[in-house]
C-alpha cells in the first residue's frame, strides 16, 4: 500500500474518531487522538535510512574461486526490505540465508537466518554505518561475522563482506557481485 493511501485511509480513521470523541462530553480522549496523529505524520513515509539501501534492490551474482554467491533484494513494504542468499560450490549449497533489512526509528536492522544456523533462529546486526554506497552492520556479541558490510562501486557492482573474529583470529571474507540483468 503506498503512503498516500495510508495517509488517507488514517486521516479519514482520524476524522471519525475525532467525531466520535467531540461528540462526547468529555473532551479529553482528544489529546490522544492529537497524539496519534502527531505520531503519524511524523512516521509516514520516513525511512530515509532504509531508502538509501534502496541500490541493493534487484538479483546479484559473483563468481568466487569455485563457488557462486547469489544474492536477491526486493521492497516488501516502505520499512523492510527482504533478501536470500545462496553460497554454491560446484553441485553443493555451502550457504543459504534469508535475510530482512529494516528500519525502526532511526535505526537500521540486517537479520539474517541462516540454514543450519543459530537453531535457525535469525541474528541482528545494527547499523553502524550507512552512506548512499555502503552499510556497515555490526553486532560484537555474534560469534562470527561480527560485521557485515555492504559496498556500492557502481549500479551494477558491489562487494558484500562478513568480518570480525572468529576462534581468536581476525577475518574477513569479501563477495564481489555484479547486478544480474
Amino acid at each position: 500500500m503506498s503512503a498516500s493511501k495510508v495517509k488517507t485511509g488514517i486521516g479519514l480513521l482520524l476524522s471519525v474518531l475525532t467525531g466520535i470523541i467531540t461528540s462526547c462530553k468529555n473532551h479529553e480522549p482528544k489529546k490522544v487522538v492529537d497524539a496519534v496523529q502527531v505520531h503519524m505524520t511524523n512516521t509516514v513515509g520516513k525511512f530515509e535510512q532504509l531508502d538509501k539501501a534502496k541500490w541493493l534492490i534487484g538479483s546479484w551474482r559473483g563468481v568466487i574461486g569455485e563457488g557462486v554467491s547469489v544474492e536477491s533484494w526486493y521492497k516488501q513494504n516502505d520499512s523492510t526490505y527482504m533478501g536470500a542468499g545462496l553460497f554454491i560450490k560446484g553441485h553443493v549449497n555451502l550457504s543459504d540465508e534469508s535475510i530482512k533489512l529494516y528500519q525502526i526509528g532511526d535505526d537500521l536492522y540486517y537479520e539474517p537466518t541462516v540454514k543450519g544456523q543459530n537453531g535457525g533462529k535469525p541474528v541482528t546486526f545494527k547499523m553502524a554505518l550507512i552512506t548512499p554506497t555502503k552499510m556497515v552492520f555490526e553486532n560484537m556479541q555474534h560469534d562470527f561475522p561480527q560485521r557485515i558490510t555492504y559496498t556500492q562501486y557502481t549500479d551494477d557492482s558491489m562487494v558484500a563482506s562478513i568480518s570480525g573474529t572468529d576462534k581468536g583470529m581476525v577475518r574477513s571474507e569479501s563477495f564481489p557481485m555484479t547486478r544480474k540483468k
